[in-house]
């Protein structure tokens, strides 16, 4: 039996703040710091800086617009 592949989706408009949440989450795993104002300013201007192209995530079970915590 074969595997389900997972799909990318566009994230929306109303789930930019989600996603930036859930980015800067996994970033900070990494020991990484999240740059919200520089480096990951696109997470929540996807339409200025995605103008030719878009944002995706994987979408399993995954819904960002309910509250995960």
């Amino acid at each position: 039996m074969q595997k389900e592949l997972p799909t990318l989706r566009i994230v929306h408009r109303t789930e930019g703040p989600v996603a930036q949440a859930m980015i800067f989450e996994i970033l900070r795993e990494y020991h990484l710091a999240p740059d919200p104002a520089d480096t990951d300013a696109d997470l929540l201007d996807r339409e200025h800086f995605y103008r030719t192209g878009w944002f995706a995530v994987r979408a399993w079970e995954l819904d960002l617009t309910q509250d995960t915590a």
